[in-house]
């Protein structure tokens, strides 16, 4: 059996070790996007949150396609790490377990932003449902549309 077969410190190692550092850094750039997105949407500042959801939207397709490489990497760590140095082991495994930590908490923060962002919604169709009644009051206390007066005598000759 070779060094890369076994899984000793070759070249499976550093592939599955690559794709982490790949994977972990899409997230962190993620994260902090997750965190900005917050602050954003309690300002209210809509053009900006335009914008970094576009940003998000383009890691999140960056992470769609490195994916397979993730799952392949974990599925060669599971099938062989048993052959990789303890040392190595834990590193890598605890590096799987601070991405899904992150990943976690980004979909946590996401909920919470989605609430924030029904909440707003909500808030703004009560308050276009308000300026429709006070302006139907407006309209009941004027009166509504003046009337022209009907005749009360009527000049007949017949």
């Amino acid at each position: 059996m070779t060094d890369q077969q076994a899984g000793g410190s070759g070249e499976i190692q550093q592939q599955i070790a690559s794709t982490l550092d790949t994977i972990a850094d899409l997230y962190d750039r993620l994260d902090a996007l997750s965190r900005q997105q917050r602050v954003l949407i309690a300002d209210e500042k809509l053009d900006d949150l335009l914008a970094l959801l576009k940003k998000r939207d383009n890691l999140i397709d960056q992470l769609e396609s490195v994916a397979p490489q993730y799952q392949q990497a974990i599925d060669l760590l599971t099938n062989l790490a048993s052959t990789f140095p303890d040392q190595s082991r834990t590193i890598l495994t605890q590096q799987i377990g601070a991405i899904e930590t992150v990943a976690a908490q980004i979909a946590k923060r996401d909920q919470q932003a989605s609430r924030m962002l029904d909440q707003r919604k909500s808030e703004l169709a009560n308050e276009m449902s308000s300026i429709g009644h006070k302006s139907a009051a407006v309209t009941a206390y004027a009166g509504g549309k003046p009337q022209t007066p009907s005749p009360r005598f009527q000049d007949r000759e017949g």
